[in-house]
């Protein structure tokens, strides 16, 4: 399965292991949106605290890969400068070999599952980072 195979996969809502979500979102939550991921702290008994072992406030990330994460992404990106480049640059899972093709695009950049892997992908994450 190619990687544009994998997103339209996942378009369908058909939820794959491929992809890291919680890399993705501790990702675009501390590059994009500039807030802390927040991690929970271990207490010396092995239990994980309800708060954060770096900025004390209570563990609780959100998950940019449902509507409401989807449109947290989608109306900061629209105001950045690089938006139009975003548009124009990235890898969009479409069927070349497919006379309406950009059905594919739309499907993409406007289901919550895959606008987040696109827009880290162009943000510069890497799988495995």
């Amino acid at each position: 399965m190619n990687k544009n195979d994998f997103i339209l996969d996942r378009a369908n809502n058909e939820l794959d292991t491929m992809v890291n979500q919680e890399a993705i979102n501790k990702f675009l939550t501390e590059k994009f949106l500039g807030k802390c991921w927040h991690e929970p702290d271990f207490t010396g008994s092995g239990y994980a605290s309800s708060t954060c072992c770096d900025c004390n406030e209570e563990v609780d990330n959100q998950d940019l890969f449902t509507p409401t994460g989807f449109f947290i992404l989608w109306e900061k990106a629209q105001k950045e400068e690089w938006w139009d480049r975003f548009i124009i640059e990235s890898d969009w899972p479409v069927d070349s070999e497919k006379d309406n093709n950009w059905i594919d695009y739309i499907v993409a950049i406007n289901r919550p599952i895959t606008f987040p892997i696109l827009l880290a992908e162009f943000l510069g994450w890497k799988e495995g980072e």
